[in-house]
């Protein structure tokens, strides 16, 4: 979503959606390379004049002909950074449905993947029929965890939702909260096991309604050290299997959220362990430092993105199984509130000159 240094208009997910348009300039990198592309490097003064050649036989890889994504948050208008509150309403709860111009962007896409989650994904309730409990939005608390209350997805926005995924054709990624029923330690440790009530509650919800979702993913970035919690390896294989169990009419089990490819251990690693449960895996790659950094370019190289980033994050991860890559670098761009500079230079990258 979006966080420029200017006020900015709060439908950002248009905006995301047009630095999509760069992608196009990588599938027709990776079409040429498939063929057995020669082409001359970069005369850029930081690189030597030569000639590659690509041997497109043995693919360590493939991409979905519908790998175009996108992310809808859970940040609230009061979400603020580096002294910029853009996040406006641009998330799921408050996006405006009806808007034309977004529901003919997304169609246009179409079969457009929409994951559904984020930050605050671990700290949202699904409201159930009967709830005696208010469905709230998230509050700003600094003394609560990520420094929000606890929010509430009404059900009757998840028919919304449902409804304008239906109608624009998009497939849907949606993040459950994995930290219902855990304790948070004081050093951030969730400990006990996941309460799946609530998620079998939204579940059951979806299949009676006939809603279509591509699949669930369990948890936000809570491997390693965790963003605001982290789960140990052993209790999320166990919660993964409790969550494919309960999971009906062939949804995909999209399981481990990492935010840290370049220091995946194979203790962070539970997808190894849980195999047979899962569908596929997501990587969360934040490849552009986040905050007032001033010096961007220097901290994306190229061997970066391909050696630190890609390649381990393939080898880790069951080479069988799909890869989502939960983060791109516009998004990337649009949260850490950089300037137009910086966003013409995230623009060039998604052009194609970005593995």
């Amino acid at each position: 979503m979006a966080c420029l240094t200017s006020k900015v208009h709060s439908n950002t997910l248009l905006y995301e959606m047009a630095y999509l348009l760069k992608t196009l300039g990588l599938c027709l990198w990776l079409y040429l390379a498939s063929r057995g592309f020669t082409g001359a490097v970069s005369q850029s003064p930081a690189f030597v004049n030569g000639t590659v050649t690509i041997d497109g036989g043995s693919p360590i890889g493939t991409i979905d002909d519908d790998f175009v994504c996108a992310t809808l948050d859970w940040w609230p208008p009061s979400k603020c950074d580096y002294g910029t509150c853009s996040w406006g309403r641009s998330s799921l709860l408050n996006l405006d449905l009806r808007n034309k111009i977004l529901q003919n962007a997304i169609s246009a896409f179409s079969p457009l993947k929409i994951r559904l989650g984020g930050t605050l994904q671990d700290r949202v309730r699904y409201q159930t029929k009967g709830d005696p409990k208010p469905c709230l939005q998230f509050v700003r608390n600094s003394s609560q965890m990520l420094g929000f209350t606890e929010g509430c997805l009404p059900v009757s926005r998840w028919d919304e939702l449902n409804h304008f995924f239906k109608i624009t054709g998009a497939k849907i990624i949606f993040g459950l909260n994995a930290l219902t029923g855990r304790k948070i330690q004081p050093n951030g440790t969730a400990t006990g096991a996941w309460n799946s009530s609530n998620s079998e509650y939204l579940i059951r919800h979806t299949v009676d309604n006939g809603y279509t979702i591509h699949g669930w993913e369990l948890g936000n970035e809570l491997s390693g050290k965790g963003i605001g919690a982290s789960i140990a390896a052993d209790q999320y294989v166990s919660d993964v299997i409790n969550l494919q169990k309960t999971s009906i009419n062939n949804y995909k089990i999209i399981g481990h959220n990492s935010n840290d490819t370049q220091k995946m251990k194979p203790e962070n690693i539970p997808i190894q362990h849980v195999k047979s449960n899962v569908d596929a895996g997501v990587a969360d790659v934040a490849v552009i430092v986040c905050g007032d950094a001033t010096h961007v370019h220097s901290n994306l190289p190229f061997e970066l993105r391909l050696e630190q980033l890609l390649l381990p994050a393939h080898r880790i991860v069951q080479p069988e199984l799909p890869l989502y890559f939960s983060r791109t670098i516009t998004e990337t761009i649009a949260i850490a509130g950089q300037s137009s500079e910086r966003l013409r230079f995230a623009a060039a990258i998604d052009s194609g000159k970005a593995a």
